[in-house]
């Protein structure tokens, strides 16, 4: 084998089967949001399968092409602040684990497909603020939840589907 077969080889091999890892993030989140976050598509997906809540005083902005995926328990708690940046129809997208948008982020290739009520929804408390741009929300209303349920505050919502 010559060395330039060799080296062919070994490129090959590291761009069929390291990098692909390196690629992709899975961000898992759960807990408290206490301070101001930005996500954005070099750390998607972002995986919550728990409560996760923003305080009062905290603000989670999402930026254009991130995904959020949700587990069968997760959903999302806003107290304080959550802001999507897209000026596209679903640049931002608040799916189910098992969908396969953006990458099997469960690893379980095609032995498992999203269905309705799949995850909770996102809850926005009292007092809290929403700005939401260019949302796609799937497979949302788990146990009769509204996949966007607004419990008395103003919220600012555009393209959303």
């Amino acid at each position: 084998m010559s060395k330039s077969t060799y080296c062919y080889k070994i490129v090959l091999f590291v761009s069929v089967f390291c990098l692909p890892a390196l690629v992709s993030a899975n961000t898992p989140v759960s807990g408290y949001i206490n301070t101001d976050v930005v996500w954005n598509s070099g750390g998607s997906p972002y995986v919550i399968d728990s409560l996760v809540t923003i305080n009062p005083d905290a603000n989670l902005t999402i930026e254009q092409g991130t995904i959020v995926k949700f587990g069968p328990s997760g959903e999302l708690d806003i107290y304080g602040s959550l802001v999507t940046r897209s000026s596209l129809r679903d640049g931002v997208v608040f799916t189910s684990l098992a969908d396969d948008i953006g990458g099997d982020t469960n690893e379980d290739g095609a032995s498992t497909t999203p269905n309705a009520n799949s995850w909770s929804g996102i809850t926005f408390q009292n007092g809290s603020t929403g700005n939401l741009s260019g949302v796609t929300v799937k497979y949302a209303g788990k146990s009769g939840r509204y996949a966007i349920h607004n419990k008395g505050v103003i919220l600012n919502l555009e393209n959303i589907d």
